[in-house]
């Protein structure tokens, strides 16, 4: 039988058994163990290094070698963009296209995707707020929050207030909070510091303290009129935190126990 040699099993039990099933699974064998000139009639046999062997061994490696560089550039070369996530491709150094939701293929060697910095604000298990600077290809689209350093302005009337806020936002054109700014982070602190500046400095001290709400309106409408051509859309901006300097602070208290005092003068004289 072409590809087989026969060998003599170790004894006629064996040979019989091992004889049987092989000619019940192939009837080919039936006829060599039968034959005048089968050594024997129970057979064993070991599959030999045959022409058909080799072309099947050779086609197997190939898809394998094949399969194994599919899997290289699908991995090298195709991206899966998530949703509300968009990735900015570069070809060359150039810009080239925006990768929205879904599976995209990359031309080899001419097609990279562009990091993006980018400050994520955080709330931790203590309550306080955490800044953490991040860097990715993947630019998040969703609503976040940026939290401006604190800063100390002064009012219309003089007085240093220490201000803290934060900015809800969305990226709404990443193109342009890539390429319309070098660092967008750096410009949007330096800008709201700006804008902090000038607004309070037209306004006194009470009314930063009993308008707040009206201020933020204020800052917001500001802050989204120079934030669109950087590609951001401000949602919301809220005052997290307004203090007066230590010297004003110990002046409104004093000031503030002086008026409880006059007042607990004015009752007990009306009950007497």
């Amino acid at each position: 039988f072409p590809g087989f040699t026969l060998y003599e099993a170790p004894d006629d039990s064996s040979r019989q058994m091992f004889g049987r099933l092989i000619c019940a699974c192939c009837p080919e064998f039936s006829k060599i163990a039968t034959s005048r000139d089968s050594i024997i009639p129970g057979i064993a046999f070991s599959f030999l290094h045959s022409p058909t062997m080799s072309l099947v061994t050779t086609i197997l490696l190939v898809v394998a070698v094949v399969l194994l560089l599919l899997a290289i550039y699908m991995k090298s070369f195709s991206i899966i963009v998530h949703e509300a996530e968009v990735i900015i491709i570069e070809r060359l150094g150039r810009f080239h296209r925006l990768l929205p939701a879904g599976f995209h293929f990359l031309a080899p060697f001419v097609d990279q995707p562009r990091q993006f910095s980018w400050q994520r604000t955080e709330i931790g298990v203590d309550g306080k707020i955490h800044d953490r600077n991040i860097s990715s290809t993947r630019i998040d689209l969703r609503e976040s929050v940026f939290n401006f350093l604190r800063q100390e302005v002064f009012s219309k009337d003089t007085v240093r207030v220490s201000i803290n806020t934060l900015m809800v936002y969305r990226i709404s054109d990443a193109k342009k909070a890539l390429y319309e700014v070098d660092d967008l982070q750096s410009a949007l602190s330096n800008t709201a510091q700006t804008v902090l500046k000038d607004i309070c400095g037209q306004i006194s001290f009470t009314e930063l303290l009993t308008s707040q709400e009206a201020v933020n309106d204020h800052l917001m409408r500001e802050f989204s009129t120079l934030f669109r051509s950087w590609g951001l859309d401000c949602i919301r901006l809220e005052i997290l935190e307004l203090s007066p300097s230590d010297e004003i602070g110990n002046a409104m208290q004093q000031q503030m126990l002086a008026e409880r005092d006059r007042r607990c003068r004015a009752i007990r004289a009306e009950g007497d």
